[in-house]
């Protein structure tokens, strides 16, 4: 099959091909509740916890209610526990 003259075929990976599934702010919230967990669990619970396969209809810690977005509810688990954090971190510099 001949192309026709002018026509250039555009080569890209498969990778680039396929829709980013996370935005880049949705990728900074998971690093930060990653770091979050690791800060807060032993390293044998941190590892559990990131390789812990969830089964659908099971919950987690940060699963989210029927209808919701994963993504929006984790974001939400994880800056509420930033911030339960951070309080923890303040009072007990006050108490110092």
């Amino acid at each position: 099959m001949k192309m026709p003259s002018g026509s250039k075929i555009e080569r890209r990976s498969s990778v680039e091909r396929e829709p980013k599934t996370l935005t880049t702010q949705e990728l900074q919230c998971a690093r930060e509740g990653a770091i979050q967990i690791l800060r807060t669990n032993t390293l044998e619970e941190a590892v559990r916890i990131f390789t812990e396969v969830q089964s659908p209809g099971t919950s987690s810690a940060f699963s989210s209610p029927a209808g919701a977005s994963p993504v929006a509810s984790n974001r939400e688990a994880f800056t509420s526990s930033k911030r339960s954090s951070e309080r923890e971190t303040s009072a007990r510099s006050l108490q110092a």
